[in-house]
């Protein structure tokens, strides 16, 4: 078995049951259905040389400016916080989940494993996760340029 077989096989092994069913719908719906293009709701306002003057208009003006990106595993906490937290029902996002729409609904070992290895992010709880989260929500409307790079943002 490979490396990475290996390593799917210890985070499966940590999922509940009904994890493993949504991540079973999910894998067996990406292979026969995969999820469609992004389309234009996700079309930069500028990009290139335009995105350049753009940044360079905000920071040649007197007053503060935040220029940010987020990273691919910063907005998948996100995502997951706001499904994990979000009123009712669990199972409309774990539709979601399977559809290719959204994040599984839910907090795993791997992802866990990959907040501390790729963005560094430590001690990852449940708890300090749903804490960055909200922080997040809480400074984003301050950001006067988001630089986008990642579908979801």
């Amino acid at each position: 078995m490979s490396d990475e077989g290996a390593a799917a096989g210890r985070i499966a092994a940590r999922l509940s049951v009904e994890q493993r069913i949504w991540r079973r719908l999910h894998e067996m719906r990406e292979r026969f259905f995969p999820a469609p293009p992004l389309g234009e709701a996700w079309l930069p306002i500028a990009s290139g040389q335009a995105a350049g003057d753009l940044i360079y208009q905000r920071l040649v003006q007197p007053t503060p400016t935040m220029i940010a990106r987020l990273g691919a595993g910063e907005l998948d906490a996100m995502l997951r916080q706001l499904a994990i937290s979000a009123p009712g029902p669990r199972w409309p996002h774990s539709i979601g989940y399977m559809m290719g729409k959204t994040p599984p609904p839910w907090w795993d070992a791997g992802f866990i494993d990959q907040m501390e290895l790729h963005p560094g992010f430590f001690p990852v709880t449940p708890e300090t996760l749903a804490r960055f989260v909200d922080r997040m929500l809480t400074d984003l409307p301050l950001v006067d340029i988001l630089g986008s790079w990642l579908p979801g943002e």
